[in-house]
């Protein structure tokens, strides 16, 4: 069976910046694809080729098998979306939102409005205007009507965007159940790294318009390294008695000593022993594990340098 959302070699350039370069990837059905990437990273601009909104400097885009061309409409009616801010009719309610967005694509069940609204728990601002709602629930509208029609295939560019933690999870739920039960194919952004490791099944990193590594997310979870935090009143020296005692310790941007030996990790407790008989007892000692975050960035900070 081939992947839902393909994309050959494809490449955007504007003018003289390239926004994203080369970049070959594949969705398979009921898959979570988790985009992770910087500010200008290319995320957006991927996203606006998937739907046939811009044209591709280079490159093919395949959804559910078939190429993106130009006027090519019956492609979108299994696509709901997300482009960075969800856009409504503001002085229409998001009941109204809603129903225009139900008699656009043509959905004859008017009961699908209703469940949606239930859905994203906008019952109570089903009467309020779209520009009297908050950030959150302006978003929430946003992810309905991408929902409303229950595509196959759900493309969303930051959907978490102004949500508070209640409805980060809540969210993350709702798109977990659409892919694990209903088998829709998911390709989702999002600057949480945290969330995107909870939700995810699999995780690409995009920088400077590059995918510069793509993992399922039990894999990615397995390179996650656990190391040492050391610290004390005079670290500068902690970190030299360590060192000539064959640690390797290094500072971290916290100022902190990061100690990565299987030595160390393994019995803790003969660091803080040292350190009390070198005359520098610890004020903190602690294993850490390397998160999505810290692993990103070390990725970025490999390509830059």
């Amino acid at each position: 069976m081939g992947a839902v959302i393909q994309t050959e070699h494809i490449s955007k350039n504007f003018g003289k910046l390239r926004a994203v370069k080369n970049i070959s990837l594949e969705v398979d059905r009921g898959e979570i694809y988790g985009l992770i990437g910087l500010n200008g990273a290319g995320k957006t601009t991927l996203f606006r080729m998937l739907l046939g909104m811009i044209r591709p400097t280079g490159g093919t885009v395949y959804i559910n098998g078939k190429k993106i061309r130009p006027g090519e409409h019956n492609i979108w009616k299994d696509v709901g979306y997300i482009i960075e801010t969800p856009h409504s009719y503001p002085e229409l309610t998001v009941r109204e939102n809603l129903e225009i967005s139900r008699r656009l694509r043509l959905i004859p069940q008017q009961k699908s409005v209703e469940s949606v609204i239930h859905r994203l728990n906008l019952k109570e601002h089903a009467w309020k205007k779209a520009k009297h709602l908050s950030t959150g629930n302006a978003q929430r509208l946003g992810i309905a009507k991408a929902i409303l029609a229950m595509p196959e295939i759900l493309i969303l560019d930051e959907p978490v965007n102004g949500l508070d933690p209640a409805g980060v999870v809540e969210i993350r739920n709702l798109l977990r159940e659409l892919a694990l039960d209903r088998g829709v194919t998911i390709l989702i952004s999002s600057h949480i790294l945290s969330e995107m490791a909870k939700t995810a099944t699999k995780i690409g990193i995009i920088h400077g318009g590059e995918l510069l590594q793509e993992m399922d997310s039990k894999k990615l979870c397995k390179l996650f390294k656990s190391y040492l935090i050391v610290a004390c009143r005079d670290n500068e020296l902690a970190l030299s008695k360590l060192a000539s005692a064959g640690y390797s310790p290094t500072l971290n941007r916290e100022g902190l000593i990061e100690i990565h030996s299987e030595k160390a990790l393994r019995k803790p407790e003969e660091i803080s022993r040292f350190l009390v008989h070198e005359g520098l007892p610890p004020t903190k000692l602690t294993v850490r594990e390397e998160d999505l975050e810290a692993y990103f960035l070390k990725v970025v900070e490999g390509k830059e340098q």
